[in-house]
């Protein structure tokens, strides 16, 4: 089911719930670290494994949720930011990105856990949030991603997510070693046996443009945005603006051995980080 906004979820995290994991997840690339390196060496152990390579489209409305079938039981979702108010009124539009199991829709998702950081700007959030403004959302792209591909591993790691969290107030800040259970936990993201790579782009958009200036680390995808095919709606001056509909495609790299749903494309190809 669709995350609840009033209790501990996607909002939540948004507002700053889990401030304590700023700390550890902070750096974008954490757990990339961790990944096997893209090599030109075509004999490398990266380039050796073979993945499927999926590809779909599709379109989404501000408020609506939007849904693909991976195969396995497993779905790829679009679910609507919770903006708990308008957006004249400073709340956000957009949508989260997310995977999981079909009967296990449950906070957090496979992908939210498997692509840090936490509790801060991220790629798996297509949305007017930490200061971006719409054209800034919109034109952010390729943005790329990692999932959880076990439901044993999306249970564990969802129970290390929330230890961690719930850890006291001094060991959240502290700059010590990190607790056993975030290091299980960026071993268990950082290995690509336990996980799936995607991306995803926007290929048009129908927004409302912010009136504020890009924040420092946005001027990039601001200079860009001319690029990205757009439709600009009339609508009242906001820092932020407001997404109203998009276009997007996606590309994930499944395990060799999945088994794709019905009806879907797939075709053998080296797997991404």
């Amino acid at each position: 089911m669709r995350p609840d906004p009033m209790k501990p979820g996607y909002a939540r995290l948004r507002a700053g719930a889990l401030p304590v994991l700023l700390g550890v997840f902070l750096v974008p690339h954490a757990c990339a670290a961790a990944r096997p390196k893209a090599s030109g060496n075509k004999n490398s152990a990266h380039s050796e494994r073979v993945c499927q390579r999926v590809q779909f489209t599709g379109e989404i409305t501000q408020g609506e949720e939007w849904k693909a079938a991976l195969g396995q039981g497993w779905i790829f979702r679009l679910v609507p930011i919770a903006t708990g108010g308008s957006v004249s009124q400073g709340a956000v539009s957009g949508w989260d990105l997310a995977v999981s199991p079909e009967r296990d829709e449950n906070y957090p998702d496979a992908l939210l856990l498997a692509t840090p950081p936490y509790a801060s700007l991220n790629e798996r959030e297509i949305g007017t949030t930490f200061g971006l403004r719409a054209q800034d959302a919109v034109a952010w792209e390729p943005r790329r991603f990692h999932f959880l591909i076990s439901e044993n591993d999306l249970h564990r790691a969802r129970a290390l997510f929330h230890t961690v969290a719930a850890a006291p107030a001094k060991e959240k800040a502290g700059p010590g070693e990190p607790s056993e259970a975030t290091v299980e936990l960026l071993k268990m993201i950082a290995d690509p046996a336990r996980t799936a790579a995607g991306e995803f782009a926007i290929t048009d958009a129908q927004l409302t443009a912010g009136i504020a200036d890009p924040p420092p680390f946005a001027r990039q995808w601001a200079a860009r945005f001319s690029t990205v095919p757009h439709t600009l709606i009339p609508g009242p001056a906001n820092p932020q603006g407001e997404l109203h509909r998009i276009r997007f495609a996606v590309t994930i790299w499944l395990p060799e051995t999945w088994q794709t749903s019905k009806g879907s494309k797939s075709e053998r190809a080296n797997c991404a980080e």
